[in-house]
């Protein structure tokens, strides 16, 4: 493993990490270099239960670690005991070699006479009566415990511990028994309370001690279970069990497992009472639980205590009471810490400002309503302001402070780590990638100057240190000097360039005589000389101008078959015509005439007889088929090419694709028949079909691929039957080769094969052809006006390693790397545009190191640059090597080094490589007999250390026997040496103006330079960078702010008053107390200093005096520490209150207020009277009468009845 952190815990689930020397990073350790000797890492003292380990970086050979931890030392605040006794044997539970075991640096010892069995431990339960001391004269089962004088002591509670909020209410058994706490205590420094059993012996079994603690508030503090033993040095304290930080407002039970000795022990009860502690730890019910096993004796997972009896409501105050564990800065926070951590009487002042400001807002929406349209006077609105806005700003600032205080929240923290461990990242692989020159491994001069332009080479003999190999001559400039290296020593050649021919671009002026082609120079320079050094670009300038009257030479090639017919009787007056027209553009041109059709084989062409004669139909008379024509070379006579070509006859063949490439071909490669000359060449192909190409000659039994040489007997292309049609890469480069631009004038139809065409041929142009060819001139203008107007370099094949960068400066300032750096656009006649071409080497030519030829030159042109390339391989010095020197003894000596002859080793050549290996040699490589040979870090040869290399090449091992090394040094910020040295056999040697272990603390003081060019504003030292206030009330990075001070404004507010304005409780002594300051009185606000008008503070300030009167002005100390006041000399005095307005809202506000009482007096009226009456009505519809007649009632008819009637 060749990185790892450490990390550390005492629960098992919060983890806090090793912290580097600065206390801000975590501190990354490095692996042992030897995979089978171990290295001794130390780290600071830590009182911890659990270690891990979190690997940063693997070797090669894969991730391992084998770790042994030494030591179990338990620094402060645990403190060794204070009670002397007599001495007794030692314990036999730590080695004699680990001093580190023992915590105890005193004489104390166990007392000889209190030793109990275990079956007879006595029980500290909750029965004992409640006593400030922990030694009551009764016997009881505390009297044989002990207190030890640390500073803090046990205390024995039996209600609630004496603070509120701070302990226990009561002990665990919800009862009013004892227990032992200890009390919280704000500002006192760590304290330690230590309890101590008597003297247990356990010889044949293990213990499993349980008892109750109750942990509650914020820095709570820790409490340690250990176990004492004697030792020779005295006693030993061994960490079993702890617990840190905020546990919940109730009783947990613990267990301590106990291992079995054969030398008597105690049990040892600690508690840490840390700085600012906010809770009493406290401990109830110590019992020794038998026929437990070390699984079974562990904390229980959930507390088994009983509820409180005031029916849950214990609980319930341990929820809205519940506190964080206050995670220290090195620890990873959870997400809402900061609100977390905020303290009852924190939030009750922010809860209690938010209800201020909440009802002040709206007093002030009442008093606006009440003082409508300026009621309220400008000072009373002032002072609300004020109130509002000092609230606002209190509560801020409690939170800027809690905020200061806390710790980084969740993201901030992950941020960090991100942050951190992309920069270990990068930092490991710039380390391991090292510098070109140290990887190159170099063995001689010549080697090291290949490897880059920055190497350089040392040949002073006494370079190198003891067990330093020959490549270590090699590195940047800059190392050499730093490690010693006169710079007259250092071998580093550069390379050089030569111009051989540097013709000027022509510049013909109108009027002038004509030149000749060969006279006319665009490109200049023409012939240079480069002298390549590996990897160093050696630049020169191209200048391309496009020349007046510049001659050009046209070749119109032409497709004779039969559907060209119409086409053929338009272009038998092309010759004059085109004359005419590129007479405008120069006054030297030439045309030719040429044609094809196809292939004399079938089937292209049908071979009988008569087909061969006329292969038209019917009464047409065609011509016998070809395959290409050379009708008319070139010339300056057009009336000569309309002769001929108006003598030509249209032929025939049977497929639709054309032999045009044949053509092309030979037009292309056979320029003495064609006539080319060095100028502007032209190719106008005319054709509507398609074409054949490579592959297509096997349809024909033609299997030979196109040698692209010139077949021409007579004009005629005699080997068509004989060679395949070429293939357009091939094709392309018999083009590029000739200096010849095509011009592909093609009918509608074949348009987009063409295009495409035209992409894969440079320097190429297409314009659609009418159906008879009538536009061809106009097509043949436009199409060399767009490839004149374009300028493309190309340069031939490149030797090995040698690349070539193009950059191009056009018109326009338009400048362009890469592939667009080979052209310019746009360019008309006599425009100049500018090249920059960069040529490098990668090293030399392994085989063929003679100069090597590339030419440069634009498409379509036959002017071209000359470059021969030489390359630098060996150094100088090589020049001077001296053979079978007398200080090589069988070798060459060179550039301060032997190169020794085959079959010899050492660094003067003095040994054979088959005796390297002897003993009598190794033993020379050892410091002494104890030590590995070459330290484990190299080879012997020749009685020698050769110290071997490591992975990352800028690490390396030095000295005699390889016992030193540049990468182990101290580090800061991640660096080595902090970046501001260099490392030197394992110690930092520190750049100017840094100094310390790790070059990490800097002398310079301008970091430290105040405003007023004063030193930490004149209230603190500078101590590497960084201000130390020596005033504490004083903090920033230059000690510029004091936040307990009152502010400048308050302090200077009564002497301003009573200079400015002869008021203020300063009036009577003013003279005396308040001439500090020069006061300058200016008339307007807006004239008051402003901030960034002067190069030192300024304050401004804004106060008001007795009568409520504003005044303003700004307190400043300039660069001379003078201090200045200026001050607005008229008082802002708020106007009277407006009485109108106050006496109309108060009367409106009674009237309106007793309207709105009778409505609402009306309102209840109604809804009483609406209620009754439906009271009544539900009433009356209820009411149920029974139906009776009035007993008074005597009825006005009598009925009479007739005695004798029968009813008939």
């Amino acid at each position: 493993m060749k990185k790892f952190r450490l990390g550390y815990s005492n629960n098992g689930s919060e983890w806090m990490m090793v912290l580097d020397t600065n206390g801000n990073k975590p501190k990354i350790f490095e692996g042992n270099s030897n995979y089978d000797t171990p290295e001794l890492r130390t780290v600071e003292s830590l009182l911890t239960r659990f270690i891990r380990i979190y690997p940063e970086r693997a070797t090669p050979a894969g991730m391992g670690l084998r770790l042994e931890l030494l030591g179990c030392e338990i620094e402060a605040p645990t403190l060794p005991p204070t009670t002397i006794v007599p001495r007794t044997t030692p314990s036999d539970e730590c080695d004699d070699d680990q001093a580190n075991c023992h915590s105890g640096t005193g004489v104390t010892t166990m007392p000889e006479t209190t030793t109990v069995d275990v079956d007879t431990l006595p029980a500290v339960d909750s029965e004992l009566r409640s006593h400030g001391s922990l030694l009551p004269s009764t016997a009881s089962a505390w009297s044989l415990w002990t207190s030890e004088d640390t500073g803090s002591k046990w205390q024995i509670q039996s209600s609630g511990t004496p603070t509120l909020n701070t302990g226990p209410n009561m002990d665990h058994t919800g009862g009013s028994g004892n227990f032992i706490y200890t009390l919280a205590a704000g500002p006192q420094e760590t304290e330690v309370a230590r309890l101590v059993s008597p003297v247990v012996s356990s010889p044949d079994s293990d213990l499993c001690v349980s008892f109750w603690y109750h942990m509650f508030g914020s820095h709570i503090g820790t409490l340690h279970i250990k176990q004492r033993k004697q030792t020779d040095e005295g006693p030993a304290d061994i960490l079993l069990w702890t617990v840190s930080g905020h546990q919940g407002n109730r009783w947990r039970e613990g267990r301590v497992f106990v291992p079995r000795t054969n030398k008597p022990y105690q049990v040892v009860i600690e508690g840490l009472v840390e700085r600012k502690s906010w809770g009493d730890i406290a401990v109830d019910d110590i019992t020794v639980l038998n026929g437990l096993s070390m699984a079974d004796c562990k904390d229980p997972a959930v507390p088994t205590e009983a509820m409180l009896p005031e029916d849950g409501f214990n609980e319930i105050l341990e929820e809205i009471t519940e506190y964080p564990v206050f995670v220290e800065t090195n620890q990873i926070s959870g997400a809402g810490n900061m609100l977390k951590t905020l303290d009852p009487i924190l939030i009750t002042i922010i809860a209690m400002s938010a209800l201020g400001v909440f009802l002040g807002a709206i007093c002030g929406v009442v008093l606006y309503c009440a003082c409508s349209h300026g009621g309220m006077s400008d000072r009373n609105l002032s002072a609300l302001e004020n109130y509002n806005f000092e609230l606002v700003d209190g509560v801020k600032l409690k939170k800027d402070k809690l905020n200061g205080y806390n710790h980084t929240d969740k993201m901030d923290l992950k941020l960090l780590l991100i942050s951190t461990l992309l920069g270990v990242i990068c930092y490991s692989d710039a380390q391991k990638e090292g510098n070109e020159c140290i990887n190159a491994n170099a063995k001689s001069c010549g080697d090291c100057i290949q490897a880059g332009a920055k190497c350089g080479w040392c040949k002073d003999p006494g370079f190198l240190k003891q067990g330093e190999t020959v490549s270590t001559r090699c590195d940047e400039l800059q190392s050499l000097l730093k490690r010693g290296c006169d710079e007259a020593m250092i071998e580093n050649p550069h390379g050089v360039q030569t111009i051989l021919k540097n013709k000027a671009v022509t510049n013909r002026r109108k009027g002038e005589d004509k030149l000749k082609p060969e006279d006319i120079t665009q490109i200049q320079p023409q012939k240079l000389n480069l002298t390549l050094r590996s990897g160093e670009p050696q630049t020169f300038d191209l200048k391309f101008k496009r020349a007046e009257d510049y001659p050009i030479d046209m070749y119109y090639l032409m497709d004779l078959s039969y559907s060209m017919k119409d086409d053929l009787e338009n272009v038998k007056n092309l010759g004059t015509s085109l004359m005419v027209e590129m007479s405008k553009i120069t006054s030297d041109f030439q045309i030719g005439f040429g044609s094809f059709v196809e292939k004399t084989v079938m089937p292209y062409i049908s071979t009988t007889p008569a087909k061969l004669l006329n292969p038209c139909t019917g009464d047409q008379n065609c011509t016998s088929p070809f395959s290409y024509k050379n009708v008319l070379s070139l010339t300056n006579n057009g009336k000569k090419f309309n002769d001929l070509v108006g003598k030509q006859h249209i032929s025939g063949n049977l497929d639709s694709p054309e032999g045009g490439f044949d053509a092309i071909m030979q037009v292309a490669v056979c320029g003495e028949q064609i006539g080319w000359r060095n100028v502007t060449r032209l190719l106008v192909f005319s054709t509507d079909a398609g074409f054949h190409f490579a592959g297509d000659g096997k349809l024909g039994g033609i299997v030979l691929p196109n040698d692209g040489k010139c077949h021409l007997e007579n004009g005629v292309y005699t080997m068509s039957h004989y060679y395949d049609y070429p293939s357009i890469a091939h094709l392309v480069q018999k083009l590029s080769d000739n200096n010849i631009q095509t011009i592909f004038a093609v009918t509608e139809e074949f348009q987009p094969v063409y295009q495409e065409l035209k992409n894969l041929i440079p320097k190429s142009a297409v314009g659609t052809l009418s159906a008879n060819s009538s536009n061809v001139i106009n097509l043949i203008i436009d199409a060399y006006n767009s490839l004149s107007s374009e300028v493309i370099l190309e340069n031939s094949k490149l030797p090995e390693g040698v690349t070539i960068a193009y950059t191009s400066h056009c018109k326009n300032g338009v400048v362009s790397e890469g592939e667009n750096g080979r052209k310019c656009s746009n360019i008309s006649i006599g425009d100049q545009v500018m090249f920059s071409i960069s040529v490098t080497s990668k090293g030399c030519p392994e085989k063929d190191r003679e100069p090597k030829t590339i030419k440069i030159k634009p498409l379509g042109f036959t002017e071209e640059v000359e470059i021969t390339l030489n390359f630098i391989c060996e150094c100088e010095c090589h020049k001077d090597g001296i053979r079978n020197s007398p200080t090589c003894h069988n070798g060459t000596y060179e550039c301060g080094a032997c190169k020794c002859n085959d079959g010899r080793v050492g660094r003067e050549c003095e040994c054979s490589s088959n005796d390297v290996a002897t003993e009598d040699m190794d033993r020379t490589c050892r410091k002494d007999n104890g030590t590995d040979i070459c330290s484990n870090n190299g080879e012997c040869v020749c009685g020698t250390c050769e110290c071997k290399t490591r992975e990352n090449p800028e690490e390396r091992y030095s000295g005699q026997y390889c016992e030193c090394d540049n990468f182990n040094c101290d580090r800061s910020g991640n660096k080595l040496c902090g970046g501001h040295g260099r490392c030197e056999c394992r110690v930092c040697v520190c750049d100017p103006m840094w100094t310390g272990s790790a070059c990490d603390c800097s002398l310079d003081n301008s970091t430290c330079m105040a405003s007023n060019k004063q030193i930490c504003n004149g209230r603190g030292t500078c101590e590497c960078g960084t201000c130390k206030c020596t005033d504490p009330k004083f903090q920033g990075p230059t000690c510029e702010t004091c936040p307990t001070c009152p502010g400048v404004c308050t302090e200077h507010k009564e002497c301003i008053q009573c200079r400015a304005f002869g008021t203020g409780e300063k009036k009577d002594t003013c003279e005396r107390d308040c001439s500090y300051f020069n006061l300058i009185k200016v008339k307007d606000r807006d004239k008051l200093p402003q901030p960034n008008d002067a190069s030192y503070p300024v304050m401004h300030c804004k106060e008001r005096d007795a009568n409520d009167c504003w005044f303003y002005y700004t307190y400043a100390v300039n660069n001379n520490t003078d201090k200045e006041v200026h001050v607005v000399d008229a008082l802002d005095c708020p106007a009277g209150p407006d009485i109108i307005p106050i006496v109309a809202g108060v009367v409106a506000g009674i009237v309106l207020i007793g309207l709105a009482l009778l409505l609402i007096w009306k309102l209840l009226m109604i809804i009483h009277d609406r209620r009754e009456f439906a009271k009544f009505e539900k009433e009356k519809m209820n009411a149920k009468w029974d139906t009776g007649e009035n007993p008074i009632y005597k009825s006005a008819v009598t009925t009479v009845v007739n005695p004798k009637y029968e009813g008939k």
